[in-house]
């Protein structure tokens, strides 16, 4: 997308202040971030995607017993135990 397809979108849009010097700014921003300017191969995959957010799921669980031990000193070792055990299943 370039940044006069932006603006085309905009008249499309019916945005009044085409020669505004912000909106061709703003196009140029927007256009050098769009899919197109980003290089393919820096993309990850469904499979790394999936997996990064599970690995991210586990340590916000765990991370939730660690506050247990801190906070409940009644259950630590069932507190330690349990970050323990969600943090090794990302070993298997």
């Amino acid at each position: 997308m370039t940044p006069d397809d932006i603006i085309r979108m905009a008249r499309k849009a019916g945005y009044t202040g085409l020669n505004d010097p912000w909106l061709h700014t703003f196009a140029a921003f927007v256009a050098a971030r769009t899919v197109s300017s980003i290089d393919p191969s820096q993309f990850m995959s469904y499979r790394e995607g999936f997996e990064a957010g599970a690995i991210a799921e586990r340590e916000a669980c765990a991370k939730v017993c660690d506050e247990w031990v801190t906070a409940n000193h009644v259950y630590v070792n069932g507190a330690i135990r349990c970050g323990l055990a969600i943090r090794a299943r990302g070993q298997t």
